[in-house]
């Protein structure tokens, strides 16, 4: 059994060196596999935001064409006439924040 106190010899020197070496390059190579992952789950959340923003975008326009043809034959009933056109200004504000955040997640 080799004493403690003994010297290493250079090919002790040079195994050790390498296991160092082997193991840096591994923990950068995980590293490296570590942040691809995560950059495909951003990529994968930023198409899933884009469909949903994409469907409800498709929602409002609906509901604004709905809207703009009751207000193009609008009722006589005032308090009703005054609900659509807050009901379609509301709905025109969203589709506008939705259509900006749109258009910065396709960049």
């Amino acid at each position: 059994m080799p004493d403690s106190a003994t010297p290493r010899s250079a090919a002790d020197d040079l195994r050790v060196q390498k296991g160092e070496a082997f193991r840096k390059a591994r923990a950068a190579k995980n590293r490296e596999i570590a942040e691809e992952r995560r950059a495909l789950a951003r990529e994968s959340s930023r198409k899933a935001r884009i469909a949903e923003v994409e469907g409800r975008i498709a929602v409002l326009q609906e509901e604004l064409t709905r809207l703009g043809g009751s207000l193009a034959d609008p009722p006589s009933d005032r308090a009703e006439i005054l609900r659509l056109g807050e009901e379609y200004m509301r709905a025109e504000s969203e589709m506008e924040a939705l259509i900006d955040e749109w258009e910065k997640l396709q960049k």
